[in-house]
């Protein structure tokens, strides 16, 4: 037996590439390039192996693959699905799924790679063989007893079909669809004898097989009406039976209407495929319907059994149409009125350029409240739907037990008619052909009011539907709502921060600034004060110049004056007292003493001298030493405090800098987590769903309301405990804020204030160090004068004088010049530090462009949250479309009650003619007694 293999593959090279070589292995190779003719063919014929393309024309292969494993008869059927754009992370998130395949393979792909994982799965053939293609089927078997219709014949290709007549058989002919997983549907031949029985689709059918809302024209009130039964009687070879095809629909499996097949310029109708990865385009396209009804033929011996065919329209025109029943004229099929498109859906989301540039909270917040009303409004008006359905329900019931009693009625007529066929007579074989026909005229009715009773049966699914697709539309708002909420307060708190953010920095800039405006003045101020030292010190060296100038002559003067007193004294008391002695002595005498006084003169002069230049020298050094430690450790401090404010500050970026960063990969990580969420809900929401459409109805209304009631105390929890977050976010951000605000014054408040005190103390001691520089030359002066006052006899001692104080002048020049040279030295300070503000300002520059591409993200975001906002918006058009949908659904039930009860009022005229026939046949049984 050859393997069935069939191959979803639009690419014609590689298609025919796989033919052939599975050929070659005795397979039996389909391949098909639409995913609605792949699905329908792997309905009719189960293969052993399935190789799906995911880049197929209409329909994603992952929606595809879900199909095929949500269909009980293909579930088991080995898939492989290859891919040439998805990735390998796109596989792995499709095998966690419970539809996932049995293998993954990448195109390009050689056959014989290939063959290795078909081969893991299916055995095939060990050694190659050649196969003829055999013929494809028509699907139409028919032999001597009855015509057999696969459901290929209720679908179509793209092409216009074309019809086929086959004549009615005599005795009894069936109309036979084998069911096709849980697509297929039944249509039985009519038995006399038999139970009614129902169109009936599982709620797991029912979920899978909801296509989009289509709008299209209400049929009028003309349209619904049934036409009557009387005249029609035709025989088999005056009544051919035209079989229409069904047009495609997209991802739809074969539903239980034969409509007409579609005409040039229309394109086909197409529903939405979901998978857990991938997502199908939604398109819109008219659908015709068609009705037709079969033909009863007598051959004027024996009744024949009749055949009910009937059109269901699709599920999602039951939507928003009435059903078109089938009328028979001269044995012709009627057909429906066409509809009329529906409108495109809007796109959900917005290209980046319309979107505008900020997005009103309260704008947002009044749109959030009103959409919340309208969801209440559609859950009210799916009560109201939930109503009708029960009352068609009822409806339902009382026409299936009308049905029974007119089943119990044709019952009864049999039994008559077999007993008038068993004693008949010759005379009444006139009466019992009228009274044949009247019973044929009667099983047609009996078709018509069963075909009715199948359409209300599809009205009462299409009310199921739209419930559901109302229900899945309130749960995606509510999604949506909750999306737009967590969104709009991510962009709140990101916008709060980067707004903080950008104040702290610009507070940093002013605080810099003032810094170096505080530092240049104090250079200013200490460059004045070092310029007036240094005039004060030039004054008093004049000063002390001049002073050392008169102090000369005036010790000169009083010496020499001193000397002369003294030596005419001397004279004078050495010549009173040697007088006698001889002018020799005398002159030996004077000589000696001269000699003794100048060396005695002169030596007091040469220590007096060397102890001022000691003195002076030591002074100077010890005040060179005073000064430059205390310069020194006030540009030491200095150094070190503005090193601990760059370190603080530079400590200060890199933190607020890693903040950021970490922001912005938590809202990279967050936006990931919350697309995987809602992917994970929107795979959550399916699952949820399949499975309580698997429950009955009354069940499945309450476990939905208490759904609604939990979810909405969930989104008021969720509701109360962001806003709760929020605040506490708000105030420790407050909290944290100030508290950083309040201890980096505290230490620049605190770091000013040593500044200020080690300033002080430096200028103090500069202040005490000059003032006892001073005292000390000054007490040194006066020394220097009471020495001069005391040895006024010698010049040479005042010489001495002037030349110490020459040389102390030189000291203090010497000091100008290190004055000089510090006053140079700090100019150069200044400028470095002038750079290093300037390279300061440049980096605040820097930090507030960065603050500028920080506001730039801020707008991005909003902008995302404008996105948001135009995703509500079209949420808003669905949910007017969805609106109109039920307006429409609401007229149309209407339109059904009526037709009820005027089927209703048929049924009783139906009844009042069986009860007359039955008289009708007592009449004749009575007359053959006789």
């Amino acid at each position: 037996m050859s393997t069935k293999v069939l191959v979803f593959e639009n690419d014609p090279g590689f298609a025919e590439e796989l033919r052939a070589g599975l050929a070659r292995y005795g397979c039996e190779t389909t391949v098909v390039e639409d995913a609605a003719v792949g699905l329908q063919t792997a309905a009719q014929d189960k293969p052993d192996l399935i190789l799906l393309a995911i880049e197929l024309q209409r329909m994603n292969g992952f929606s595809v693959c879900n199909k095929l494993k949500r269909d009980p008869t293909l579930k088991n059927v080995p898939l492989i699905i290859m891919s040439s754009e998805s990735t390998e992370e796109t596989f792995e998130q499709h095998k966690r799924l419970r539809t996932r395949a049995d293998d993954y393979v990448h195109k390009p792909i050689a056959f014989e790679a290939l063959l290795t994982h078909i081969q893991a799965l299916v055995q095939l053939n060990a050694k190659p063989v050649s196969l003829a293609p055999e013929p494809p089927s028509n699907g139409v078997e028919a032999d001597e007893g009855g015509i057999v219709l696969s459901d290929a014949d209720l679908l179509v290709p793209d092409e216009p079909h074309t019809t086929s007549e086959v004549p009615v058989p005599e005795a009894s002919t069936a109309v036979d669809a084998e069911p096709q997983g849980a697509y297929a549907a039944t249509a039985e031949a009519y038995d006399p004898n038999a139970e009614p029985e129902l169109v009936e689709m599982t709620d797991e059918e029912i979920a899978t097989d909801i296509p989009p809302l289509v709008q299209e024209a209400p049929l009028t009130s003309d349209e619904l009406e049934i036409q009557p039964a009387s005249g029609y009687a035709a025989t088999a070879s005056e009544a051919p039976i035209s079989e229409p095809g069904l047009a495609q629909q997209g991802s739809l499996p074969p539903p239980l209407y034969t409509p007409e097949p579609e005409t040039a310029g229309r394109p086909a109708l197409t529903s939405l495929g979901s998978a857990a990865v991938a997502m199908a385009a939604e398109t819109t396209a008219d659908a015709e319907l068609a009705a037709q009804s079969s033909v009863v033929a007598t051959d004027g011996a024996e009744p024949e059994s009749e055949t009910l065919r009937f059109t269901a329209p699709p599920l999602a025109t039951l939507l928003d149409s009435e059903p078109a029943p089938a009328t028979a004229e001269s044995g012709t099929v009627s057909e429906a009125r066409p509809t009329a498109s529906a409108p495109p859906r809007p796109s959900s989301t917005l290209p980046r350029s319309s979107i505008p540039a900020a997005v009103d909270p309260a704008r947002l917040r009044e749109e959030l409240e009103r959409q919340r009303a309208r969801v209440a409004e559609l859950e009210s008006e799916i009560r109201t739907l939930r109503t009708q359905s029960a009352e068609l329900q009822e409806a339902v019931r009382r026409g299936t037990a009308r049905d029974q009693q007119l089943q119990k009625l044709q019952r009864e007529l049999d039994e008559a008619r077999a007993r008038a066929a068993s004693g008949r007579s010759a005379g009444a074989a006139r009466e019992l052909l009228d009274l044949r026909e009247q019973l044929h005229r009667k099983d047609k009715e009996l078709l018509d009011l069963r075909d009715q009773l199948t359409h209300r049966d599809k009205e009462l699914l299409s009310v199921k539907d739209g419930v559901l697709a109302l229900e899945r539309e309130k749960a995606d708002l509510l999604d949506r709502v909750a999306e737009l909420e967590r969104q709009h307060a991510e962009i709140a708190r990101t916008n709060e921060a980067l707004r903080e953010d950008k104040e702290a920095a610009v507070k940093r800039a002013d605080d810099w600034k003032r810094k170096a405006e505080r530092h240049k003045a104090d250079l200013d101020a200490r460059t004045t004060e070092l310029a007036e030292l240094r005039a004060e010190i030039e004054t008093r060296i004049a000063e002390a110049a001049q002073s050392a100038a008169a102090a000369e002559r005036e010790a000169g003067e009083r010496a020499l004056e001193a000397a002369r007193a003294e030596a005419r004294a001397e004279l004078e008391r050495t010549l009173a007292a040697q007088r006698q002695e001889a002018e020799e002595a005398r002159a030996k005498a004077v000589s000696e003493r001269e000699a003794e006084l100048r060396a005695e003169h002169e030596g007091r002069v040469a220590t007096l001298v060397g102890e001022h230049e000691q003195t002076v020298t030591r002074l100077a050094a010890e005040h060179a030493e005073k000064l430059a430690e205390v310069e020194r450790q006030a540009t030491e401090r200095l150094a070190e405090a503005e090193r601990t404010a760059a370190e603080r500050l530079a400590e200060t970026e890199r933190t607020w800098s890693a903040r950021l960063v970490e922001a912005e990969r938590t809202a990279a990580v967050r936006l990931g987590e919350a697309e995987r969420n809602a992917e994970a809900r929107l795979a959550d929401s399916e699952r949820a769903a399949r499975e309580r459409l698997e429950a009955a109805e009354q069940s499945a209304a309450e476990r939905i309301a208490e759904l609604e009631r939990t979810w909405s105390e969930r989104l008021s929890e969720a509701e109360r405990n962001a806003a709760a977050r929020l605040a506490e976010a708000e105030r420790v951000a407050a909290e944290r804020l100030s508290e950083a605000e309040r201890a980096a014054a505290e230490r620049l408040s605190e770091a000013e204030r040593v500044a200020a005190e080690r300033l002080a103390a430096r200028e103090a001691e500069l202040a005490s160090a000059h003032a006892s520089a001073l005292a000390e030359r000054e007490e040194e002066k006066r020394v220097v004068l009471q020495d001069l006052a005391i040895r006024t006899e010698e010049r040479d001692q005042a010489r001495g004088e002037a030349q110490a104080y020459a040389a102390r002048a030189e000291g203090v020049a010497q000091e100008l010049e290190a004055a000089r040279a510090e006053i140079s030295r700090l100019q150069n300070e200044l400028s470095d530090r002038e750079a290093q503000a300037a390279a300061q300002r440049t980096e605040l520059e820097a930090r507030l462009q960065k603050a500028a591409d920080l506001e730039k993200q801020l707008q991005e975001f909003e902008t995302r949250l404008s996105g948001t906002q135009s995703a509500l918006a079209a949420t808003t058009y669905d949910l007017e479309q969805a609106r109109t949908a039920l307006n429409q659904e609401r007229e149309r039930s209407e339109r059904a009650v009526k037709k009820w009860q005027e089927d209703r009022m048929a049924l009783e005229r139906t009844k009042d003619a069986l009860a007359s026939a039955l008289l009708q046949i007592d009449a004749i049984e009575a007359r053959t007694l006789e």
